[in-house]
């Protein structure tokens, strides 16, 4: 009904503004106008050509080949054996093998085995999607855990790409003595990867002699970050950090002695980046944005130093805000220009405060 009623609405207000256009102003003659209303061009024949009945028609489309549908129902059912098993009942020259060849290598699905994912990465070059095959591939062979032979055979001269493909290849590695290596792909992975626990303990049990306390520590410093607190906490005793993470851990729930606690953290830390961010988070979470923003001054200017830049511009940021509010407009200014964020839109952020 209310729909009825806007559209007779709609053709009211078409009536009225054609009248207004239409009816002549006083003392004005009424003249057709030169210009015609479209509804008055008189009727002619369209010619035979244009027609609607002289369009031809299009063939029926052809229904989709059975097989390349059954092949991706199959995927659709996360039965990726099956859709591999259809595919492989195809001519090797057929579209539609390349097409279900395609679907089964992107999918993601677990049980698509590596060599398949590396065999369609090498046959369909130039078809979408490619680039998430070789994070595919390795979590495949992480699945399968072959021979350490097959595993450095598979990456050769390449570094792996995802925590899956660390974990396999540092296994390999050190079955194969070469300890060193397997230690610079793990280390990568526990200090720059969110890794859940899990992941987590299978890494200690299977490479904790090539973890150092520092790496620990690290691992601690990354969790602390991104608000993970409680996955944190055998880190910091792993990483002989206890009184800062202590420290971090109070101020992050605004424990009331989280002060007493930042001021009895072990010597060690004193000049400690994550340290300084508790600092400076404690003060924000006052409202002390002028003693916030004096510590500010002194972050870090190497950002692998800062373990997680976006934390410390969004640091810099409320604490510039503050100051706004509170008048002070020269050291928010200097906050912001020298602000650490790094992704793209931070930095568009950053660039808007300054």
């Amino acid at each position: 009904m209310k729909k009825a009623v806007l559209i007779l609405s709609a053709f009211g207000l078409v009536a009225a503004a054609w009248g207004s256009v239409a009816s002549p102003l006083p003392g004005e003659s009424t003249a057709a106008p030169d210009v015609r209303p479209l509804g008055f061009i008189p009727e002619t024949a369209m010619p035979e050509s244009i027609t609607t009945g002289a369009i031809p028609r299009s063939p029926a489309i052809a229904p989709v080949n059975s097989d390349l549908k059954a092949g991706l129902d199959a995927l659709s059912d996360k039965n990726p054996q099956l859709a591999v098993s259809i595919r492989d009942s195809m001519r090797d020259d057929a579209l539609d093998r390349h097409i279900l060849t395609w679907a089964i290598a992107v999918s993601g699905l677990k049980g698509v085995p590596s060599y398949e994912i590396a065999s369609a990465s090498q046959e369909l070059k130039g078809w979408p999607g490619l680039s998430r095959l070789r994070a595919y591939s390795e979590r495949a062979l992480y699945d399968e855990n072959p021979a350490p032979s097959a595993v450095l055979a598979a990456f050769g001269d390449t570094a792996p790409e995802t925590v899956q493909g660390a974990v396999i290849l540092g296994r390999a590695l050190v079955a194969t003595g070469s300890q060193a290596q397997a230690a610079k792909y793990i280390r990568k992975i526990w200090r720059a990867e969110a890794l859940d626990k899990p992941m987590e303990d299978k890494i200690l049990l299977e490479f904790s002699a090539l973890l150092t306390p520092a790496d620990h520590k690290a691992r601690m410093d990354y969790l602390m970050y991104r608000g993970r607190v409680a996955q944190a906490k055998r880190f910091g005793d792993m990483g002989q950090a206890q009184s800062l993470y202590k420290a971090w851990a109070a101020v992050d729930a605004k424990a009331g002695n989280a002060g007493v606690l930042l001021n009895s953290i072990d010597a060690k830390w004193r000049g400690d980046a994550g340290l300084l961010f508790a600092r400076i988070e404690y003060l924000r979470k006052q409202d002390k944005y002028v003693e916030a923003a004096a510590l500010l001054e002194q972050m870090p200017r190497e950002r692998s130093e800062l373990v997680n830049s976006g934390e410390w511009w969004n640091e810099q940021r409320i604490v510039s805000r503050g100051l706004v509010d509170q008048g002070q407009f020269k050291p928010a200014y200097r906050i912001v220009a020298n602000y650490a964020a790094t992704s793209p839109t931070d930095i568009v952020e950053a660039e808007f405060h300054a």
